[in-house]
């Protein structure tokens, strides 16, 4: 679900050479429950966020606000209805539309693992962590 790295299915879909791509079964989903987000939301959510978040560059470790002229530039490019999901296959309305799914990944794996593990017969479990790395020290 990286927006970055090159290998990642979305980096692939970000940098498509077609209007309509195939997706995943998990990418699918995330999708699907991405754009429900950005409906239920009326758009203040919204997954084609990926041309404004690229401009800040948060992976970089530098505090940079972008120009404001590149912010006004991208903000057209910037809306979930020139997506169109039917199945697995997702179409680009506009060919300026990328997807960050950054804000909500992290919640639907852990979600997938919680499933996982309750279809093993796991019915608790807690996170270990080393405690050096934990609390900072290592």
């Amino acid at each position: 679900f990286s927006k970055t790295l090159d290998t990642s299915e979305l980096y692939k879909i970000n940098h498509r050479t077609s209007d309509t791509v195939t997706v995943s079964d998990d990418m699918a989903a995330l999708l699907a429950k991405g754009l429900e987000y950005c409906e239920k939301s009326d758009g203040a959510f919204d997954i084609t966020i990926e041309p404004l978040s690229s401009l800040w560059n948060f992976t970089s470790g530098e505090a940079v606000i972008p120009d404001e002229a590149d912010i006004e530039a991208d903000i057209p490019k910037v809306d979930y209805h020139n997506l169109v999901l039917s199945g697995n296959t997702l179409t680009f309305l506009s060919p300026d539309t990328t997807i960050d799914l950054g804000s909500i990944a992290k919640g639907y794996i852990a979600d997938r693992v919680t499933a996982f593990l309750e279809e093993k017969g796991v019915r608790s479990a807690i996170q270990h962590r080393d405690a050096e790395t934990f609390c900072g020290q290592g």
